[in-house]
């Protein structure tokens, strides 16, 4: 029996892309039914993040609420 290939949802792909190339890092982010999750390492990113989230909410074109936190499960 083949392996099942993963496909990221589209909302998580987009939102990697964008930090990645605004902040050039990476983010963990998990998709629940009424919001999304992005963990950052740093405060300072989360921060950051936190001015950008309407921009990213048009990107994604999402209702979903976007959550910020801040972890260290890298």
């Amino acid at each position: 029996m083949p392996a099942k290939k993963f496909v990221e949802p589209p909302e998580i792909v987009l939102i990697k892309a964008f930090v990645l190339s605004k902040y050039s890092t990476v983010v963990q982010v998990s998709v629940h039914p009424h919001q999304i999750t992005i963990v950052t390492a740093s405060a300072a990113l989360a921060g950051s993040l936190r001015l950008d989230l309407k921009e990213l909410s048009s990107i994604v074109q999402t209702k979903k609420k976007l959550i910020i936190r801040i972890g260290d499960g890298f």
